[in-house]
This record gives C-alpha cells, sequence and structure tokens, in this order.
C-alpha cells in the first residue's frame, strides 16, 4: 500500500509541476487584451450604423471568393441585424492568408471611410505602403461579429502584419493581433 501511495504522490508532483514548466517556457506568447474603442467628439453609435448602411464601397466577407462578398443588411424595421455576421477564415478579402488565418467576426472594406470615427484608428490606413507604393506590411481592419436578429453586434479592430513580396505575388502571415474593440447597439 505503501508503494502505491508514494506512485500516486510522486504523480501528483509531476503532474502539478508540469504546468510550471510550460507556463515558464520562452516561447510562449502574451496575448494582449483588446481595449475599447471610443468615438471622436460629436460621434455615437447611430452614426456608425448610418455610415455602414450608406456606404456603397463596403463590403463584407468570411473569407471566401469575390461572389461571397456582401452589403451591410439590417432588419426590414431596422432594429436588428438583417444577416449572420460570423468569422473570417483563411482569406482577408483578395488576400490569402492560409488555413491557419482567422478572424473574430466578419471582415469589413473601406476601413479608411470608418477609421476616422473613433479616437484610437482616426489617423490609420487600411494597408500601409511603403515610400514607392510597391510593397506593404500592415493592414488594418475592422470586423462585425454578431447573428442576424441580434440588437447589437462587436465591431473588431485588427492590425495584422504580414510580408508581402510583389515580384512572387505572395503575402506571408507574420501575425494578427485584436487591439480594439466596441459594443454597437442598434436602436
Amino acid at each position: 500500500m505503501k508503494k502505491i501511495l508514494s506512485l500516486l504522490g510522486a504523480m501528483g508532483v509531476v503532474v502539478s509541476a508540469s504546468p510550471v514548466a510550460i507556463s515558464c517556457s520562452n516561447k510562449s506568447v502574451e496575448k494582449k487584451q483588446a481595449t475599447e474603442l471610443s468615438y471622436i467628439e460629436g460621434k455615437k453609435d447611430s452614426d456608425f450604423i448610418s455610415l455602414l448602411k450608406s456606404n456603397s464601397k463596403l463590403h463584407l466577407s468570411n473569407g471566401g471568393n469575390d461572389d461571397t462578398y456582401r452589403k451591410f443588411k439590417l432588419s426590414a424595421d431596422e432594429k436588428s441585424l438583417g444577416d449572420d455576421y460570423g468569422d473570417t477564415k483563411n482569406k482577408l478579402f483578395e488576400f490569402g492568408l492560409g488555413e491557419s488565418f482567422s478572424l473574430e467576426g466578419t471582415a469589413m472594406t473601406d476601413f479608411d471611410e470608418h477609421a476616422p470615427l473613433f479616437e484610437q484608428t482616426k489617423n490609420l490606413k487600411e494597408i500601409n505602403y511603403d515610400e514607392n507604393y510597391e510593397t506593404f506590411d500592415e493592414l488594418n481592419t475592422f470586423t462585425i461579429k454578431g447573428n442576424k436578429g441580434d440588437t447589437e453586434f462587436k465591431l473588431n479592430y485588427f492590425f495584422i502584419k504580414v510580408k508581402h513580396n510583389k515580384e512572387k505575388g505572395t503575402l506571408e502571415l507574420i501575425s494578427v493581433e485584436n487591439l480594439y474593440f466596441k459594443t454597437i447597439k442598434i436602436s
């Protein structure tokens, strides 16, 4: 019996020591906590909703082909979402970013039109090109997360770091950070 208790005790020490060894690993990457977006002075949720409804250049995509692009849609009474806005996978519009790529929510085009409404993004551009506009290494995008019938949705801001090789026509994903969010109330 003593041997069994000793064996079980030793296993308990091994099990309790394992997480400590894993958490001390140099390879672990600390994930930043997203903070809340704030509107610039005088703007509110209804201004953002109006822009989503009226922006003719805005498209939303979950990572499919061009034919999956769609417009922002509210219910007939305009008091709730008129469509499901789930997660984006594998592709950010025309940029194929691989099987492991995903974003919380449905990606939005036309970042430059929506960013000025928020203090944290008002000076950002959708794509940060080099000085010759030949290559880029940073993408900024918003996503919408919500289900059809919801009276509010989550807006996320993502900063995406990539390595663009114009000559080869490739784009390598380096990192994705969800830096900001905001819960938008529809009515």
